[in-house]
């Protein structure tokens, strides 16, 4: 019974460590319409991501590369500064991240700029 429970506590305290990052908040929030172009996409995910294995691409509604600086990562947050505003349309961002077990995970935030 012993050899039972300390294995089970085992597998319990291991579990966080082994989780993989999650996306938890977009800014701007995916599906949102905002009145002027945000300076930047901000990502907040679970857990600290690694800066050099992660990244994020932001695109218009036709796939053209929307002017912004290399992705920046402050522990759980991945940061896309835009260079310049970005004018009235539909945006998706297109993002990957890996933690601290190595997997990757990827998804895609969507937003729209109106005039």
């Amino acid at each position: 019974m012993r050899a039972l429970i300390a294995a089970l506590s085992l597998v319990w305290t291991a579990g966080p460590a082994l989780a993989h990052p999650e996306l938890v908040e977009a800014t701007p929030h995916d599906g949102s319409v905002v009145a002027a172009a945000p300076p930047e996409v901000r990502l907040t995910f679970t857990e600290r991501i690694e800066p050099r294995l992660s990244g994020a691409e932001i695109t218009d509604a036709s796939g053209k590369r929307a002017n912004a600086a290399r992705l920046r990562v402050e522990g759980a947050q991945a940061i896309v500064a835009l260079r310049e505003p970005l004018p009235p349309g539909r945006y998706r961002v297109n993002w990957h991240a890996v933690g601290a077990d190595a997997h990757r995970v990827q998804g895609t935030v969507t937003f729209e700029v109106k005039p």
